[in-house]
């Protein structure tokens, strides 16, 4: 504020300069704490400005630099269901509404300070060889023992933190691992020697590779290589920042390092909010691991030894005796492959479930029959050869199954080919594919094991995830192609079952089958219901199978 003065005033004059000034001054302070607002605004996070959304292209650019697309993907070979797929599993990442559309919280969120190394795994062209890179890493990616030496090779040259702060910071990053594994750190103290962890700062381009340049300011804080290259990077443009003033000015050195050394030590990205391994920089005042984070690393390195506790004898409890109904023998079926009609000939709802021949001899080549069910459960005596209800022919099992409700087609899937089936009366007829026979599944990226029917946003035609041994994409029956991308399972989330047998489509949700248990998933949230894994029978067979909701 500046200095006024005044000189050889009246009284009167006085008073009224005074009065004047007052209203000055309250009108000054209130646009002060105003501009300090937008100042405490615009540093939070370390973010130098107030954050603009990204356009449209630059959002493409984005996914596709952490590799939400498949590999060598440009702008220019995106297509709508590629960028709408890609938007669907960034938005779960993110833990956003799960839209498919690049919409203003979306944007928004891409401006955030974030981990540079990718979101979903990088692969070759074969997608079966991981690439060595700053990148999500999956279990199979660990250290070979439980003590591991670290050293930082280049200390930032540009914060005001000394040495012996940055070390401090790196050694607690390192401890809050350790303390949930069997894990030992071991600092070396001359950078000349060698070290399994080897830490440095930089800036810019500091690699043989312009993708793993860093941005300055904002943007990309640091990123890691999985093991066992061992090599952790930090931006040195970044105003890096210790305790509670990292709160508002600059970026905690301590959190970026320990989420770091997580994808050091073989971690993945995690879409589970609170987690260390989110993506995005987020300052806590005490930093502590979410239990997503302890059970990755207790995967890969155990849990931590711990004093045996005393042995203490439960007392003994009455257990009331229930009452027996015997079960049928349909009660252990499995579902193999399934699909689901809401209308079945006017007559109510009809799920067909493909499983294998509950009496064929142990060692025999079984069978698969095909067993029905509607709104009251298992229908008695409904079993019968795949042959019976598809026609002109049918295979002898089925891996996949799908019902289309857009088209009212069934494809099925056997070993290589696919399948296509349309309703007639109580049966299934076969017909071309496109004026093919069959599909060739060996031109997609893996071969089938099962399969989800999806929904477009906003419409009411639907696509296919098919599923292979360890990644799924995309299946357009309307054009017949297969899309631009595929993904690891975990991208669905680490909750999400590994090799399931079976999905149906009812009611907009999607039941995945697994041995005895089901799951729910949303997908208009891609979500998996909390409540669920549940047994099978009772809630799908009912009857002397017990009684359950679905």
């Amino acid at each position: 504020m500046s200095l006024r003065v005044y000189k050889n005033l009246s009284p009167s004059e006085s008073s009224a300069v005074s009065t004047e000034e007052t209203k000055m001054d309250r009108n000054n302070e209130i646009l002060f704490a105003l501009v300090v607002l937008c100042v405490v605004f615009m540093i939070g996070n370390g973010q130098q400005n107030p954050a603009v959304p990204l356009t449209i292209n630059q959002a493409k650019e984005y996914l596709i630099k952490y590799n939400y697309f498949g590999p060598d993907m440009n702008v220019s070979l995106l297509t709508a269901e590629d960028v709408e797929m890609g938007c669907r599993l960034f938005q779960m990442m993110a833990n956003l509404p799960i839209t498919g559309q690049l919409d203003n919280d979306t944007l928004l969120k891409m401006t955030l300070p974030r981990c540079g190394c990718e979101d979903i795994k990088r692969m070759n062209k074969a997608m079966e060889t991981p690439l060595n890179g700053p990148q999500n890493f999956v279990a199979v990616s660990k250290w070979p023992r439980n003590t591991l030496t670290w050293k930082i090779t280049a200390y930032s040259r540009t914060t005001r933190l000394t040495s012996n702060e940055q070390r401090d910071a790196m050694a607690r990053a390192f401890a809050i691992w350790a303390k949930e594994t069997q894990l030992v750190f071991q600092y070396v103290e001359n950078p000349q020697d060698f070290a399994d962890i080897d830490i440095k700062f930089a800036i810019g381009r500091h690699s043989y590779q312009d993708e793993y340049s860093f941005d300055g300011p904002g943007g990309v804080l640091a990123h890691a290589f999985f093991p066992t290259v061992g090599m952790v990077h930090f931006d040195d443009q970044e105003s890096w920042q210790l305790g509670i003033i990292a709160q508002t000015q600059g970026t905690e050195l301590y959190i970026v390092a320990a989420h770091e050394f997580g994808h050091a030590l073989g971690l993945s990205h995690s879409n589970v909010p609170g987690s260390l391994m989110a993506p995005f920089y987020a300052y806590s005042q005490n930093l502590k691991l979410d239990k997503d984070d302890i059970s990755g690393i207790r995967e890969l390195y155990g849990q931590p030894i711990n004093p045996v506790s005393p042995v203490q004898t439960p007392m003994p409890q009455t257990t009331p005796v229930p009452t027996v109904v015997a079960p049928g023998k349909h009660c252990n079926l499995q579902f193999q492959a399934a699909f689901h009609v809401e209308s079945w000939n006017n007559g109510g709802s009809r799920t067909f479930v493909f499983a294998d021949d509950e009496n064929s001899p142990t060692g025999h080549l079984r069978g698969m029959y095909v067993h029905q069910l509607d709104d009251g459960g298992y229908m008695v005596n409904s079993k019968r050869r795949i042959a019976d209800l598809f026609k002109p022919w049918a295979p002898y099992r089925v891996d996949a199954a799908m019902y289309m409700p857009d088209t009212k087609v069934v494809y099925l899937i056997y070993g290589t080919r696919l399948l296509q089936y349309e309703i007639r009366g109580d049966s299934f007829v076969r017909t071309t594919l496109k004026g093919q026979p069959y599909l060739d599944t060996r031109k997609m990226p893996q071969k089938p094991q099962s399969a989800m029917v999806m929904s477009y946003s906003n419409s009411r035609s639907y696509y296919v995830l098919m599923f292979g041994k360890t990644r799924f994409w995309d299946w357009h029956p309307s054009s017949n192609k297969v899309g631009g991308w595929n993904y690891p399972h975990s991208q669905l989330g680490q909750n999400f079952p590994v090799d399931f047998q079976a999905t149906i489509l009812r009611n907009n949700f999607i039941y995945i089958f697994k041995n005895e248990k089901y799951y729910k998933f949303d997908p208009t949230n891609w979500r998996l219901d909390e409540s669920y894994p549940r047994p099978v029978a009772p809630a799908w067979f009912k009857g002397s199978c017990g009684s359950a909701n679905i």
